[in-house]
């Protein structure tokens, strides 16, 4: 099969194909950022919402 019949069987275009092939292999300049949000929600029991979580990142973690 061809990239063009593989788009559109998953409906993503073929730039969009490209776009995501090209950055692949790129590490996620968030990832470390979504760590620390993902730690500090987990250590509120899964309730903190959003402005909770602002705030700790600030408070706790010197995070502006």
């Amino acid at each position: 099969m061809n990239i063009r019949v593989l788009c559109e069987i998953t409906q993503v275009s073929r730039s969009g194909y490209y776009k995501w092939l090209k950055n692949f292999d790129r590490p996620d300049k968030d990832l470390k950022d979504y760590e620390i949000i993902k730690e500090i929600f987990n250590d509120g029991k899964k309730k903190l919402g959003w402005r909770s979580i602002q705030m700790k990142l600030v408070n706790d973690k010197n995070i502006v």
